[in-house]
């Protein structure tokens, strides 16, 4: 079989769980004959998979699974390796680390091999061990995977390659290399704009960029992404993935400026809708994010993650937050929180039962430890550092 061949089908398959129906046909009507025999495959795969918003993901695991038994498991067979790292995808979301290493490793032994002709099908099991990599805090092998991942995919299959590009800027984000993280970022969006892509394809990148501004406080860009997804009418059949990665952002915002009613009411609902659909890894995230990380509020019970795994977690998604919570003393978080409230110095003073020298000395401090002269400055860069 041709790559080419491969190729229209798996963007075929890609376009037809976004719903693009045309587009989707246009790939797929192209088979030449003697690939028509997989057209009762490919139908079998798409049925497998709940379409929207509404999935739930051991149902999903579950209809993979029996798919993959329906069809079988060959050697350089393009279905069975992209099932098997949809399968272990889904593994990892479930937090059974060690199977999902086990389906990516077999995906790649079916497949990988540079002159066979299937090494773009093996694209999602290397981003697969990128992340299973990444979250074990293994950097180098996490970088070397991803990139992997995306030399497979790139030139070949645009949703295969956007995926890619998505998996290695987020380790690029949590990773705090910033600079890489938009470069490959404006690659994404430019490959986009040439392939005249899906408004979701577009959703993903922009809210990638959001990511990225979030982590490094920039909230007058962040606010305006915000402000522009929030203006967007709500789509019935918007990926559950893609809600979930634009609500996370958005309470990421609530945080940084303050907005705590707001982002506590958010948190609750993301939870309660990760919770009813098994996104424990998704789950865990999201409270490490949060601050409010309690292994008690999640069933970890049939998990194979480790404790190892948990503190790669808190230092990629949480821990950096906590610190910066740390830098001020609770007395003078108190009297920056007064501050940004817009109360004077002798206001606070009579507010806090304490002299109006004393507000100065802990300003003082403030300004010392956010490394700010102002004010103004001193409320600004602790909305930046999540502080306020």
């Amino acid at each position: 079989m041709q790559e080419v061949d491969l190729l229209s089908i798996l963007d075929g398959i890609d376009l037809l769980l976004q719903r693009d129906f045309y587009h989707a046909e246009k790939l797929l009507s192209k088979l030449p004959d003697e690939l028509t025999y997989l057209r009762p495959l490919i139908s079998v795969f798409i049925a497998s998979l709940p379409l929207g918003p509404e999935e739930d993901l051991e149902q999903v695991y579950h209809n993979l699974q029996e798919t993959l038994r329906t069809i079988g498991v060959k050697q350089h067979d393009a279905l069975s390796i992209v099932l098997l790292g949809q399968i272990g995808s889904i593994q990892l979301e479930l937090l059974l680390f060690e199977q999902a290493r086990q389906s990516f490793d077999e995906a790649l032994r079916l497949g990988y091999e540079e002159k066979s002709g299937y090494a773009t099908s093996c694209s999602m099991a290397w981003i697969g061990k990128g992340l299973l990599s990444l979250y074990s805090g293994m950097m180098e092998d996490a970088e070397e995977y991803l990139l992997r991942g995306l030399v497979s995919a790139k030139g070949y299959s645009f949703y295969l390659s956007l995926h890619a590009q998505l998996a290695l800027v987020e380790f690029y984000i949590v990773s705090s290399r910033h600079e890489e993280a938009v470069r490959l970022l404006r690659d994404a969006g430019k490959q986009a704009y040439e392939y005249d892509v899906t408004s979701i394809d577009d959703r993903f990148i922009e809210v990638m960029y959001a990511m990225a501004q979030k982590r490094v406080g920039d909230i007058p860009s962040l606010e305006m992404w915000v402000h522009k997804h929030q203006k967007k009418e709500a789509q019935q059949d918007t990926l559950f993935d893609l809600i979930v990665l634009e609500e996370r952002q958005v309470l990421g915002y609530y945080q940084l400026t303050g907005q705590l009613e707001k982002a506590v009411d958010l948190y609750a609902s993301l939870q309660s809708k990760l919770k009813k659909k098994h996104r424990l890894l998704l789950s865990m995230i999201l409270s490490m994010e949060f601050g409010v990380y309690d292994p008690q509020q999640l069933d970890l019970s049939r998990s194979q993650i480790s404790e190892k795994h948990i503190s790669v977690l808190q230092e990629l998604y949480g821990l950096k937050q906590e610190r910066e919570d740390q830098l001020l003393t609770e007395r003078e978080q108190e009297v920056l929180h007064l501050i940004g409230n817009g109360y004077i110095n002798k206001e606070i003073a009579g507010m806090m039962n304490i002299t109006e020298r004393t507000v100065k000395w802990h300003a003082s401090k403030i300004y010392e430890k956010l490394q700010v002269s102002t004010r103004t400055e001193a409320v600004a860069e602790a909305r930046r550092m999540g502080i306020l």
